[in-house]
């Protein structure tokens, strides 16, 4: 399985609309189960894009494949909770009658864009799945903190990765892992970059919540206004010369570490 294109948005925000009123209700009986209220002040903030108009925003212009798996992960929730994004999504590219399969990553925190990339992988092999589309979603618009994310700081931003066989791909999943504490993490990485030359990632791209330095290649950070798209959009934006790269996000808060290293396919093999 390849990542065979990769594209990001980031919107401008908009003006509330008139339909969010009708949420907060919904917001206010989910919160209120937890002894919490709608945070008027942080929801004004917010941009008020939902996970819908990131899914437009993404698909924008035609994709060179068309995916019969489509999955979208998301840490944080969508403005409009009632919407099924991934059926959505379905019908633009396919419109109706398809056999897509569609399914959903979510209440996994940062995990869920790895654990996108685990799903496609298990998937590749099997007809008509080999081609997947992963929408990373992120809407700003939140009515109460969370812990370990920026809430009043946050954009609308999207990903997608479109994963595949055969040529012309941009990166290969390696491995994917799961580390139980930042130190694990940390030591994962450095020992990965420590390989042999022609095995060890040639570039690094880092979550805002890891400051590591000394890591001996070059560095992306994620944006601080990111909370999960962070990396994969810088992912998307990187040079597809880069042979291969090391992927790593952390949220402390909530003890989740992860990376994955990608290869692009005409290395993989070494």
């Amino acid at each position: 399985m390849h990542i065979v294109h990769a594209r990001h948005v980031r919107l401008p925000a908009r003006p509330r609309p008139d339909w969010l009123g009708v949420n907060q209700s919904l917001y206010q009986d989910l919160l209120g189960r937890h002894g919490r209220q709608v945070d008027e002040t942080l929801l004004a903030r917010g941009s008020f894009h939902t996970h819908q108009d990131l899914a437009d925003a993404l698909l924008a212009e035609a994709l060179p494949r068309q995916p019969q798996l489509i999955l979208v992960a998301q840490a944080l929730p969508d403005l409009l909770p009632f919407t099924a994004v991934a059926p959505y999504i379905d019908h633009l590219l396919h419109g109706n009658g398809t056999q897509t399969l569609c399914l959903g990553v979510s209440q996994t925190g940062i995990a869920a864009p790895f654990v996108a990339l685990r799903i496609a992988a298990a998937y590749a092999g099997q007809s008509p799945y080999r081609d997947a589309a992963i929408f990373i979603l992120e809407q700003a618009t939140l009515p109460a903190s969370r812990p370990g994310v920026d809430a009043g700081n946050l954009a609308d931003t999207g990903v997608l990765l479109l994963t595949g066989s055969g040529g012309g791909g941009r990166h290969l999943p390696l491995h994917v892992r799961r580390a139980p504490d930042a130190a694990t993490l940390e030591s994962l990485v450095r020992e990965i970059l420590a390989q042999a030359p022609g095995d060890a990632p040639e570039h690094v791209i880092l979550g805002h919540a890891l400051p590591w330095e000394g890591l001996g290649v070059p560095v992306t950070r994620a944006r601080p206004d990111q909370y999960t798209t962070g990396v994969w959009s810088a992912l998307a934006a990187l040079d597809p010369p880069v042979r291969r790269v090391l992927v790593a996000d952390a949220d402390p808060g909530s003890g989740d570490y992860h990376l994955a290293v990608l290869a692009s396919p005409a290395t993989a093999a070494h």
